[in-house]
């Protein structure tokens, strides 16, 4: 955890979290910490402007006994369980979220003082205060293609101290998820209006929850599923924290539905700008994707 400025008795500096004790750790102290942080993001706005910033980092061999060659994907599924809660408990204090892993590696994880053959920063959560969105923010960069192994995927992933280029896509990339499946039939998905909290109490179910669930062999129902796309597509609409730079054309959704109210079992693509389900296969067998 990176602070910025002096923050309810907390001086800048870099501070460790103990998930055990509840409690943070200092580190080493300084605003030197905070202009590092910076520079290793590209001098992006949203972490410059950022009073707080968590940093997630990944000890990929702590998996790899039980995992072997999916550790890699583990690690990220947990980082993903701990940065969702972050981000919604981020949105419940009235704070906005930019989720980065657009950094060097490299001057990172020095500035973390880690040792990147067995741990490296995976992603840089800055926590702003209300107000408009800082340019110029990235979410992501290219790197270079490297090697596929996944004991060298990190590695062969990483951005090297001098920005990359981004690659344009934009509304090409838009039209062409729109035309995919087009000739499917298709439902057109309506994410009810206005703020709805997820839940009653969202720091007890968090602390409750971890990264756990609890689920029910019950049916659900057509305007539930919209809102979960929504919460996914178009967080903005439904009370959660904006997310302006969320590029919505890098991401396809494709839903094995059992038993919903008012939709036909089967498969089903979803297209995010038209904001419509598209049927690909009717029927589902469940054990066919519980074997999945």
């Amino acid at each position: 955890i990176v602070i910025r400025d002096p923050l309810d008795g907390l001086e800048p500096g870099l501070y460790g979290y103990d998930p055990l004790r509840h409690r943070l750790a200092e580190l080493w102290s300084g605003t030197d910490i905070a202009a590092g942080l910076s520079a290793a993001c590209f001098a992006n706005a949203a972490v410059q402007a950022a009073p707080v910033a968590l940093i997630v980092t990944g000890v990929f061999q702590r998996s790899v006994w039980r995992y072997r060659e999916r550790a890699y994907r583990r690690v990220l599924l947990d980082s993903g369980h701990l940065l969702g809660n972050a981000g919604l408990a981020a949105a419940a204090l009235g704070l906005r979220v930019h989720l980065t892993s657009a950094f060097c590696d490299t001057a990172l994880n020095t500035l973390l003082r880690l040792d990147d053959h067995e741990e490296g920063a995976l992603a840089v959560m800055a926590l702003n205060r209300p107000g408009p969105s800082e340019r110029p923010a990235w979410t992501v960069l290219p790197s270079a293609q490297g090697p596929s192994d996944p004991n060298g995927l990190h590695a062969a992933s990483a951005l090297t101290s001098e920005r990359p280029r981004l690659i344009p896509r934009g509304e090409s990339q838009a039209e062409e998820l729109e035309r995919r499946y087009a000739a499917a039939s298709s439902v057109t998905m309506t994410a009810p209006a206005g703020d709805h909290p997820l839940v009653g109490h969202l720091f007890d179910t968090i602390l409750h929850r971890r990264s756990t669930r609890q689920f029910q062999p019950n049916a659900i129902t057509l305007a539930q599923l919209a809102r979960l796309l929504a919460c996914a597509y178009e967080p903005e609409t439904v009370g959660l924290t904006a997310q302006p730079t969320l590029d919505r054309g890098e991401l396809m959704t494709f839903l094995a539905v059992a038993e919903i109210t008012g939709l036909p079992a089967g498969v089903y693509y979803f297209a995010p700008h038209s904001r419509s389900l598209r049927r690909l296969r009717e029927g589902l067998e469940r054990e066919a994707v519980q074997y999945l």
